[in-house]
């Protein structure tokens, strides 16, 4: 088990663990210690400097650069990360630690306000933690007020990894507890195993939400689009586009 120090810890962010013991923050956009405020200059000055000084070690042999890297980054869970995805792709956890998605609340916004009882469900395809989802919640409960009480909300992730969305399980249940910016909203929890390639496995949580009169969003934070197949892509959009009641929010 790998827990932050308390002295480490920031007042007013929610931490959860992963099924490997590292305790994480649960990311909460509306909180000013995951602002990111960097002026366009910046950028460029980091661009210019990796030209000028190219990449680490590049004058060393291949095997004694590798060599060394690898000895450098031992006990880095992202350079682990990103060496399993060699070949492949990286995991929901590896990925939340890199970027955040899309935020949806502006969209999802109008339709809550139409019906304030009406139920929610989340469709997050290759979401790992559903960040982007967990998130849209937290600005809809700090910006509107009383917004998402008394509505049955779920988020069901549909990923082929299940170590991204368990840890989204456990930040939910953070965010929800008695100082966290969910509580005593009501949110539900699902991973469902889901393959992008097979599209059509998309239309069965698709009708179920809709079955019971849902406002369904459906989006992807960047998995199924870095990944997926042009032939995939347009699949998983396909079924979205089949039906029109759904409220589609992707990412790259």
């Amino acid at each position: 088990m790998v827990r932050l120090p308390g002295e480490n810890k920031r007042p007013g962010i929610c931490y959860a663990t992963t099924r490997d013991g590292i305790e994480l923050p649960a990311v909460d956009i509306t909180h000013p210690a995951f602002a990111l405020d960097i002026d366009e200059a910046r950028p460029r000055e980091l661009v210019e400097k990796f030209r000028r000084d190219g990449i680490p070690f590049s004058r060393l042999p291949s095997p004694l650069r590798n060599l060394l890297l690898r000895f450098l980054l031992r006990g880095s869970i992202l350079a682990g990360g990103i060496r399993k995805a060699q070949g492949g792709f990286m995991t929901g956890i590896h990925t939340y630690l890199l970027k955040l998605g899309p935020l949806m609340a502006e969209a999802l916004l109008p339709h809550l306000q139409a019906d304030p009882r009406r139920p929610v469900v989340f469709l997050n395809i290759a979401g790992g933690p559903a960040v982007d989802s967990l998130n849209a919640l937290i600005v809809l409960n700090k910006r509107h007020a009383g917004m998402l009480t008394g509505r049955r909300i779920s988020i069901v992730v549909l990923d082929a990894d299940d170590e991204g969305p368990a840890f989204g399980d456990a930040a939910l249940a953070a965010l929800s507890g008695t100082e966290g910016p969910l509580r005593g909203v009501d949110v539900n929890f699902q991973h469902r195993a889901y393959d992008w390639a097979n599209a059509d496995q998309l239309e069965v949580p698709l009708r179920e939400a809709l079955s019971q009169g849902a406002l369904v969003i459906c989006s992807s934070e960047g998995g199924l689009f870095e990944y997926g197949s042009d032939d995939e892509i347009v699949a998983n959009l396909g079924v979205l586009r089949a039906h029109s009641s759904v409220v589609a929010v992707v990412d790259r």
